[in-house]
């Protein structure tokens, strides 16, 4: 497949995972918080919070399950999509979906869709693989693989799972049963026998079902999802597990100096493996993972790294115990958890 999506950072002071809003079958992030903090009192010692955020990726498609926020229409005829299933517009939230002619983007009876027809406020539902490349921003990007409008409600239902040789999804919630003139496509829209659908993931089109375990229907219509080549990236990406829990972290605890956005130290580096330690004498914290060493210094814009210095975008702020750093420099630890 030819690579077509190259993505670059937003922000400097992006990290992912971003995620953003809300990723379905996903941790849901909270309202963005906190004001812009100006103060850098440095306070010992932090607070020990661990925040757990348990995800079974079991299919191999996540769902956002939202509303468009935002549209960003490009000169090629793509488009970014900003996605969110949160109330708001606040663009912290989400993820932003590039959408072009690879996106597979249809309505809720399967009909085909073009980028051009997408507006702010629609219903969607957005699928995109649980190891999909997903670059560093906040919001976090990535590639559009299903994007599913809906047009009207109440015109039918959807189901995007893995089946397996009984044509029985992953949950054991739904089984199909294919008639001799149910519509069986690729992506491309090529037609495919039932001989085709064992063992796949299957974007299924549906409307009456039976009440039983697992409920049956007999699909409108059904197209065979093929994951896609890994597309090309400008920036260091990370797996999605890793992306998910930091975006949904920034997401949930954030303050802002200025326009520049600091997420909490402690959260982060302890879910990516490092230990950190306050050093009283010198009022310093030290990170330590592997052959990466940071010392950072409370009311100092550098910070050592290894044997080099660094520079923070803006001071790290310490607010009710908690030390929080721009999160260009989360960044910074997310491109080396990826090499």
């Amino acid at each position: 497949m030819k690579n077509k999506l190259i993505l670059k950072h937003m922000i400097p002071v992006g990290v992912a995972v971003l995620i953003a809003g809300s990723i379905p079958s996903i941790s849901a992030f909270a309202e963005k918080k906190g004001e812009s903090i100006m103060s850098t009192t440095p306070i010992a010692q932090e607070e020990m919070v661990e925040n757990e955020i348990l995800q079974e990726q079991q299919e191999n498609y996540i769902l956002l399950d939202g509303k468009i926020i935002s549209i960003e229409p490009q000169e090629n005829g793509n488009a970014y999509v900003l996605i969110s299933d949160k109330e708001t517009e606040d663009e912290l939230h989400g993820i932003r979906f590039y959408v072009d002619t690879d996106t597979l983007l249809v309505d809720q009876l399967g009909n085909p869709i073009e980028i051009n027809q997408l507006e702010v406020g629609t219903k969607v539902k957005s699928y995109y693989h649980n190891l999909q490349a997903m670059n560093m921003s906040l919001p976090p990007m990535t590639h559009g693989n299903i994007i599913i409008v809906d047009t009207e409600e109440s015109l039918g239902f959807t189901e995007l799972s893995f089946f397996d040789n009984n044509l029985v999804n992953l949950n054991n919630t739904l089984k199909l049963n294919i008639a001799e003139d149910t519509p069986i496509l690729n992506q491309k829209g090529e037609p495919k026998t039932k001989a085709d659908l064992v063992e796949q993931d299957l974007l299924v089109f549906y409307d009456m079902t039976t009440r039983s375990i697992p409920a049956q229907t007999t699909p409108n219509k059904i197209i065979i999802v093929t994951k896609e080549e890994v597309q090309d990236l400008e920036s260091p990406v990370v797996n999605t597990s890793i992306a998910d829990f930091v975006n949904a972290i920034i997401a949930e605890d954030h303050i802002t100096n200025g326009d520049i956005t600091l997420a909490p130290l402690r959260k982060i580096v302890e879910h990516l493996g490092y230990e950190i330690s306050w050093e009283e004498q010198t009022k310093q914290i030290r990170l330590q993972k592997g052959n990466s060493s940071f010392l950072i210094s409370i009311g100092q814009i550098q910070y050592g790294y290894n044997r080099s210095l660094g520079q923070f975008e803006t001071l790290p702020l310490v607010q009710d115990g908690t030390t929080y750093v721009p999160v260009s420099f989360i960044d910074l630890l997310l491109e080396i958890e990826a090499q």
